[in-house]
């Protein structure tokens, strides 16, 4: 392909897509104009309403196993299932996170799962960027089956049952 269709990441030289915001090596913002909270907007809107994640909920009765799933639907670990076991988790950038999603656009505590009874929570932890709920920006919510959370570029969806 033509270097001229890529996006040459000033920091470390990886040829990035066209269209990348982020390097996909170092994550340096590649739109440096534009602040993260921007890039973060600019993610949430080019994801199509009536996205449909289908292929995504195979076997989901197998893992489910009675507990909240969190699935990732978009962002680098797409396809991935985090089954909520404990009371509390913890998703960040930190190594002391329960989630980990190692990328820029995400703060190293950036929000914290709550379970109470059969009630699941989700709290921003005061993160830069926010974390949205069915695209919009919250401080807490309880979460309902299929909502979809947004932590930066990745995009999961809630199951609280098979």
């Amino acid at each position: 392909m033509n270097d001229m269709k890529k996006n040459i990441c000033p920091n470390c030289e990886f040829v990035n897509e066209a269209d990348a915001v982020v390097c996909a090596n170092c994550n340096l913002n590649l739109l440096p104009e534009i602040s993260s909270n921007e890039i973060t907007e600019r993610i949430i809107s080019e994801t199509p309403e009536d996205e449909v994640f289908e292929d995504l909920y195979r076997d989901l009765e197998e893992f489910y196993e009675g507990l909240p799933v969190f699935m990732v639907v978009k962002g680098p670990n797409k396809g991935a299932r985090f089954r909520i076991e404990r009371s509390e988790v913890l998703i960040g950038r930190s190594s002391e996170c329960d989630i980990i999603l190692d990328d820029v656009t995400v703060s190293r505590l950036h929000a914290r799962i709550f379970k109470e009874g059969l009630e699941t929570w989700v709290f921003d932890m005061n993160s830069l960027n926010g974390t949205y709920v069915n695209r919009k920006r919250i401080e807490k919510i309880r979460l309902e089956n299929k909502d979809e959370i947004q932590i930066g570029k990745y995009k999961f969806v809630f199951i609280s049952g098979p």
